[in-house]
């Protein structure tokens, strides 16, 4: 999908993008327009092969909250600050119940184990996170000091 905004003559295509915290208003569209549709909660990009830096200034402009960046070894993610730049963090606004050396560890056993094992292995993991009480999230955006957001109050989607 492009994300593009008109107003802002700036566009780019990220390897995957993804509305958390605002599905419900993307729900069934054919077309998401970003001029009057919230932008992607979550963008994932892989830059294995360029770098991500140049257009993260037009993913802070469309207002995407969170960026995760993964160079074959190492999983970063961005939070967009209320200076509309991103700073790095270690848990996902989206997710933050995962930190990023979890996620780290799941992605590296992608490789040594069949995919029924690490499902079983996240599963796991999962269920003793919720046993022991979710960590809390950073900030929300909203609270980050942009107001174009909405506050999360939702809990991420996700069942063990």
């Amino acid at each position: 999908m492009t994300c593009r905004r008109e107003d802002l003559e700036r566009g780019f295509e990220p390897d995957e993008c993804y509305w958390i915290a605002h599905e419900s208003q993307v729900r069934g569209s054919d077309r998401i327009d970003l001029s009057c549709d919230p932008p992607p909660d979550l963008l994932l990009e892989v830059e294995l092969t360029r770098s991500f830096l140049d257009r993260l200034a037009i993913a802070a402009r469309l207002g995407v909250d969170e960026v995760r960046r993964y160079n074959g070894q190492t999983t970063r993610i961005m939070l967009l600050g209320s200076d509309g730049q991103y700073v790095e963090n270690t848990r996902s606004s989206a997710f933050p119940f995962l930190p990023v050396v979890e996620l780290a560890r799941f992605l590296n056993e992608c490789a040594k184990q069949s995919e029924t094992k690490l499902l079983r292995a996240v599963r796991v993991w999962v269920r003793e996170q919720m046993a022991n009480g979710w960590p809390t999230a950073p900030a929300p955006a909203s609270e980050r000091g942009l107001g174009h957001r909405r506050h999360r109050t939702e809990k991420p989607a996700f069942s063990a």
